[in-house]
């Protein structure tokens, strides 16, 4: 399970399966501590340059992904990058027309999302 809504600071989950035949096993509460910090994910687009830049920030060093989607879904971009621990600027080409779009940043324990107007 991931919780893309999590609050900073210390979170507590307790998972329960529930059995076909209506039977329940709960299992033990655990304490999982989100570290968002201020700068959250944001994305500057600069069509005259056909230019997207994103900037966020990451608990952990090491390759991530970088993907955008349309509102119907499809990928437009997705490519692998190195991120840094601590605050990451990355600027990469992007030509699509004048539309919403989804940007998602992952490494192996974030993801991030937001909309964005290009235009």
């Amino acid at each position: 399970y991931t919780d893309y809504n999590a609050l900073n600071g210390t979170n507590y989950y307790q998972l329960q399966q529930v059995d076909n035949d209506g039977q329940t096993e709960s299992f033990e509460v655990i304490a999982v501590t989100q570290d968002n910090q201020i700068t959250p994910l944001k994305v500057s687009a600069i069509p005259s340059q056909q230019q997207l830049n994103v900037s966020f920030y990451t608990n952990k060093s090491g390759v991530g992904k970088i993907q955008v989607y349309n509102l119907n879904g499809s990928k437009i971009t997705d490519f692998s990058h190195s991120f840094n621990k601590g605050h990451n600027l990355i600027s990469f080409p992007f030509n699509a027309p004048q539309n919403i779009y989804n940007l998602r940043v992952q490494n192996e324990n974030e993801l991030k999302s937001v909309k964005f107007l290009f235009r």
